[in-house]
């Protein structure tokens, strides 16, 4: 039993417990040796002895390092611990899950759901190529990860379950016969247990998620039980999209539809075609409407593939006069420099007559006061001071550039 303190593999000091499961337990840690914080993934005692639960769990490790992409959770590690279980050590997230986000705002905006979903297709590009099927996405799996300058960034989480398609197809099921995934989310083809499953499956989950996302309710989540659910979804079509979703744009409720066909020769076909598909609607919708929404006061940042507009910048004539005013105080400053010194030297050279002796009745002694009296005083420091200034004029834009951010959205969104 693991517990806060604990160092784990000699190296990990076990800080909190984030998260816990049927799998196992998620915790915060600190590798002692480099002093990062992680997250521990620790498999339960239940599970870790039944049959493929640890290759599973292994597996994950080895397709997140395999991937390396920004919208994939890192996998630094994996070990076991000193009872034995085995254990994955992860980039720590800070931020807030998909499904929790439903949960307080059980429908979100087009644009705000179609961008999330266009952040997870994208992840899904470099895993495809791979000949890699998630086969497990759900609100759940997909976590905004805010940054330190306060963005956000879709993450794609637990590999587990995904598939090799061109590796080993008896990784398909466990060994007990249990469908990997989340009913709610499968394909017809993964609910009716066909062993041929692609990446068309990820785009079906891909729908399901979109059409919760705007509508508040899953496609099939009028079935009685699971196994009705896993029934309907391997032998039905979809609902359409805007029979729960009044008022919903038909270029949106078009793409969610082409996700969710039965047929998946009729789908949409890969994630660069759903990706491309998403960019045309977003192009056709209100531009007031741009997708920002708050996760735990963390706003979700634009895709990486179309950053945001640049800020604006001050003016040329603006700059330029700036600099101008700069180098005329300098000229001023050095001006009054300038003639200081020379006030200061003529009483001191008509004050003594040559040869006439000092107060202290030694020559010497006068020649170093009389030179003490003329050397100008130190001008570094003065010379500096007028940069300030310049500093504060690039470091305070003026009025103009502090323009509220009309793209916001605020945080809930009324159902329709």
């Amino acid at each position: 039993m693991n517990s806060a303190g604990q160092l784990l593999a000699g190296k990990y000091r076990l800080l909190r417990e984030l998260g816990r499961g049927g799998m196992g337990v998620v915790w915060h840690a600190r590798n002692e040796a480099i002093e990062r914080e992680v997250a521990i993934k620790v498999l339960g005692p239940q599970v870790a002895g039944r049959p493929g639960v640890a290759e599973r769990f292994f597996q994950e490790a080895r397709i997140c390092g395999a991937l390396r992409h920004p919208g994939i959770i890192d996998v630094l590690d994996l070990g076991h611990d000193e009872d034995g279980k085995p254990f994955l050590v992860m980039e720590l997230l800070e931020g807030e899950a998909f499904d929790a986000v439903l949960e307080r705002q059980p429908r979100l905006t087009e644009t705000t759901a179609l961008r999330i979903v266009r952040e997870v297709a994208l992840s899904l590009v470099v895993t495809h190529e791979r000949g890699i099927v998630h086969r497990d996405l759900k609100p759940a799996n997909i976590f905004i990860h805010t940054t330190g300058r306060g963005a956000g960034i879709v993450k794609v989480l637990d590999f587990g379950a995904s598939k090799m398609t061109q590796v080993d197809r008896r990784a398909v099921e466990t060994t007990t016969g249990m469908l990997i995934g989340s009913p709610a989310y499968m394909s017809p083809e993964q609910a009716g247990g066909r062993l041929e499953i692609d990446a068309r499956s990820d785009i079906y989950s891909l729908g399901a998620i979109l059409f919760e996302a705007l509508t508040g309710s899953l496609p099939f989540e009028t079935a009685p039980t699971v196994q009705a659910m896993v029934v309907d979804i391997a032998t039905r079509s979809a609902p359409p999209v805007a029979q729960r979703a009044a008022g919903l744009d038909a270029a949106v409720a078009a793409v969610v539809d082409d996700c969710l066909r039965f047929d998946r020769e009729l789908r949409v076909q890969s994630a660069p075609d759903l990706v491309a598909r998403i960019d045309g609607v977003l192009r056709g919708l209100s531009p007031g409407n741009d997708g920002t929404f708050e996760v735990r006061s963390v706003r979700l940042a634009a895709s990486r593939s179309e950053p945001r507009p640049p800020r604006a910048q001050e003016p040329a004539s603006k700059l330029r006069r700036s600099h101008w005013l700069v180098l005329a105080g300098l000229a001023v400053t050095g001006a009054a420099l300038v003639w200081l010194t020379q006030r200061s030297v003529s009483p001191s050279a008509g004050s003594s007559e040559p040869g006439s002796p000092s107060r202290s009745g030694s020559p010497a002694t006068a020649a170093a006061n009389s030179a003490s009296s003329v050397a100008p005083r130190p001008r570094p420091r003065r010379w500096q001071l007028p940069r300030r200034p310049a500093l504060q004029l690039r470091s305070q834009p003026s009025a103009h550039l502090r323009r509220p951010d009309r793209r916001a959205q605020p945080l809930r969104q009324s159902p329709v």
